[in-house]
């Protein structure tokens, strides 16, 4: 009789054991990332040595992910009844597990840095009841499939590459839509929306505004004054927390200099249709908050020269070009030179031309004066020591500031 007890305890211990451990192996299955498990779990408040079933997705109805570093939001489609998602600077290429998920009313998708895959988002397209959708710096270029989400109230789509902005025309709900960092150039599909907030770069494209500089040159009757390499700090305190645009300091810290060189007055380089804004060549961003900032200054100190400073030297962002480009400035056996940070070759045409263009672009905004080029001298400040060092191994002798 003890073994006939025995024996059933035993196997309802091994049965146990079994449908536990398939359920483990079933869930890595239909959810393999690991991250996205443990969001999961954490969300459902689920012990950690307890499986998620797909049934239990069914309760999820908010699941906060942000840097979770999860890669692959497959198992996702099990959460029918979810209706707001933040998976926000996850590496994340893929988004058809959502395209069933009809009872989402907000997605929060965002990347910082700005991610280059091209987003697809036609997984979205039957999403009907999405309210609020968050997409910036994904690499967006198609948002046809948006077109029939007419309960949409709120969309930012900004740091993408949205040239066509057609598909939105018939968003009537639509109230809030953030645009900025996109080579928009037509904004009449907007024409018949209710819109209380819109951002968008304009590209400019104006003429000088004047005073001329001429005029602000000739009239000074006051040595020049000029705080290189500044950032308005007035104490050492201040000098690792500098003041920022909402000082109130801010415009007059700048007005007691007459010489400006890093006068962005809120624009910066606003990318074409390529996803690399290091080949940018036009400025834009909101020009009536760049006039008025540059009235601002000019009332303070009639004399002030604005010049946008250009980097050649000033630590140059990789990412911001194609991972193949031959910009950068390299020792003959393939090595980067400059200890490590990339530095452009401005021996190569295709420098030089980039920064004509950027040059023409910066005369062409005339909300600025001129530009500033920086390291064109060789001392322990500047970074041009790299490109003396490359130049002095392929001559074979020393290259000095008189070559």
């Amino acid at each position: 009789m003890k073994t006939h007890i025995f024996r059933k305890v035993l196997w309802f211990c091994l049965l146990w054991v079994s449908v536990v451990g398939y359920a483990q192996e079933a869930t890595e299955t239909w959810m393999p990332d690991a991250a996205l498990r443990a969001v999961v779990q954490e969300a459902l408040e689920l012990p950690a040595n307890v499986p998620l079933t797909k049934k239990e997705m069914q309760e999820l109805a908010f699941l906060d992910a942000n840097h979770r570093g999860i890669v692959d939001i497959t198992g996702l489609e099990f959460a029918t009844n979810l209706r707001k998602l933040y998976i926000g600077k996850n590496p994340i290429t893929d988004l058809r597990p959502l395209a069933n998920l009809t009872q989402l009313v907000e997605l929060h998708f965002w990347h910082v840095p700005i991610n280059p895959t091209n987003l697809d988002l036609s997984p979205l397209a039957n999403l009907i009841n999405l309210e609020i959708i968050s997409l910036e710096g994904n690499g967006i270029s198609d948002i046809s499939p948006l077109v029939g989400l007419k309960k949409l109230k709120r969309l930012h789509l900004s740091r993408n590459h949205i040239e066509d902005i057609r598909p939105l025309a018939g968003l009537t709900e639509l109230r809030i839509l953030v645009l900025e960092g996109n080579p928009v150039r037509d904004l009449t599909p907007l024409a018949g929306l209710n819109l209380t907030e819109l951002y968008y770069d304009e590209t400019c494209e104006i003429l000088p505004p004047g005073p001329p500089i001429t005029e602000r040159l000739q009239t000074k009757d006051h040595p020049a004054i000029f705080q290189p390499f500044s950032n308005f700090a007035e104490t050492p305190e201040e000098y690792h927390n500098p003041p920022t645009e909402t000082d109130p300091d801010y415009h007059k810290r700048i007005a007691r200099n007459d010489l400006y060189f890093s006068a962005f007055l809120s624009l910066d380089w606003v990318p074409d249709a390529q996803p690399y804004p290091g080949l940018a060549t036009r400025v834009g961003g909101d020009l009536e908050l760049a006039r008025e900032w540059r009235e601002t200054q000019l009332a303070l100190n009639p004399n002030l020269v604005f010049l946008f400073q250009i980097p050649v030297q000033d630590r140059p962002r990789a990412s911001e070009f194609p991972p193949d480009s031959d910009v950068w400035l390299r020792h003959p056996d393939g090595r980067f030179a400059g200890d490590g940070d990339y530095t452009f070759n401005i021996l190569r045409p295709e420098v030089q031309q980039l920064l004509i263009d950027r040059i023409v672009g910066i005369a062409e905004c005339g909300l600025f004066d001129g530009v500033f080029l920086d390291g064109f001298f060789l001392n322990h400040t500047a970074s041009w020591r790299p490109l003396y060092e490359v130049m002095s191994v392929v001559a074979g002798r020393e290259i000095t500031d008189e070559d």
